[in-house]
């Protein structure tokens, strides 16, 4: 599938995903929801169209004294996937999930477009709350650990 702003869109439709072209940017826009939370989905094209960039933003703004418990949950939550890609951006104040895939001329797989949003889609839905948590400071990474084991002896007994 070429790398035009008309095929991702059509690619996305199929894969239930409304997306525009943001005329600003000439990047697209696309939302999802899980877990109560609407993530907005920015897709590019970079380096001349050798990679398409995915970045899907967690919705939140992170609290100023939240970065080391949050940069701290990003890097054992990353170390943990198979497809690592949680990220912060103390300047902005944003948290997100980035994947870039390789194209070859300007061309991308369908079904491993879709694998990738699939694969995003999962794994914000497995921890966008707690990162979210996290970076309001609604709770700190002490205690989201502390509930965390709390839960896992539970399931013990």
């Amino acid at each position: 599938m070429k790398l035009s702003n008309t095929e991702l869109i059509s690619s996305l439709d199929k894969f239930g995903l409304k997306a525009s072209v943001q005329e600003n940017t000439n990047q697209l826009l696309a939302k999802f929801s899980q877990g109560g939370y609407e993530y907005p989905t920015f897709i590019r094209q970079l380096n001349g169209g050798n990679l398409l960039q995915i970045l899907t933003f967690i919705p939140c703004s992170i609290d100023n004294e939240a970065f080391f418990d949050l940069s701290r949950l990003l890097h054992m939550i990353n170390k943990e996937l198979d497809m690592p890609g949680f990220c912060c951006d103390e300047e902005s104040k944003t948290v997100f999930y980035r994947v870039v895939i390789p194209c070859i001329n300007s061309q991308v797989d369908e079904p491993l477009l879709h694998a990738y949003l699939n694969t995003m889609q999962q794994v914000c839905g497995m921890f966008g709350t707690i990162v979210h948590a996290i970076a309001i400071k609604a709770m700190s990474l002490e205690e989201m650990m502390s509930k965390a084991k709390e839960m896992q002896g539970a399931k013990k007994k």
